[in-house]
């Protein structure tokens, strides 16, 4: 029985080795007929309880490799039934908090987007009104109004005009 190799080294090993034991394992001579005679069936016990000390001690360094790997699989993969109640809980209320966090944080977010949306109409308004009051025929209509060309429109010159006042 072949096992494809995965990524993991272990599960190659894994399979070389089940790979090995079952062949030789399956080269034990299986009788054809039922009415074998009664000394051949305890020639073949006899050779079966016999210990060849070259198979004996490869089967057994292959068991001994066979159980060492289950072993390390098993504790390498853990059951996720064997989460205790504690530990579920413990992720539960892990998981409450992130999500409590990430609302205080959207929440944040959006105060501050407001906020700057508010702030923006203000300064809009502003800009508006400065606009309305400024005399084009003035020195500082006319540096405003060379100020104003690198710009797409009035308005946007003066809310940059105005915000670099304020600071």
């Amino acid at each position: 029985m072949t096992h494809p190799a995965e990524n993991d080294p272990i599960d190659s090993v894994l399979a070389s080795l089940t790979d090995q034991y079952q062949q030789k394992s399956s080269s034990v001579p299986q009788k054809n007929q039922p009415s074998d005679d009664l000394l051949a069936d305890i020639e073949a016990k006899f050779q079966q309880k016999k210990p060849i000390k070259n198979n004996s001690q490869k089967f057994s360094a292959v068991d001994d490799a066979l159980i060492s790997l289950t072993q390390n699989l098993q504790e390498k993969i853990k059951p996720r039934d064997q989460i205790s109640s504690n530990d579920f809980e413990e992720i539960k209320k892990k998981e409450l908090e992130a999500q409590r966090k990430a609302k205080a944080e959207a929440r944040r977010k959006e105060e501050l987007a407001r906020a700057e949306a508010e702030k923006i109409e203000q300064l809009t308004k502003k800009a508006e009104v400065w606009l309305k009051n400024l005399d084009i025929n003035s020195d500082e209509g006319f540096w405003f109004s060379q100020f104003a060309m690198s710009y797409d429109s009035k308005l946007k010159a003066a809310m940059d005009y105005l915000k670099a006042l304020e600071n």
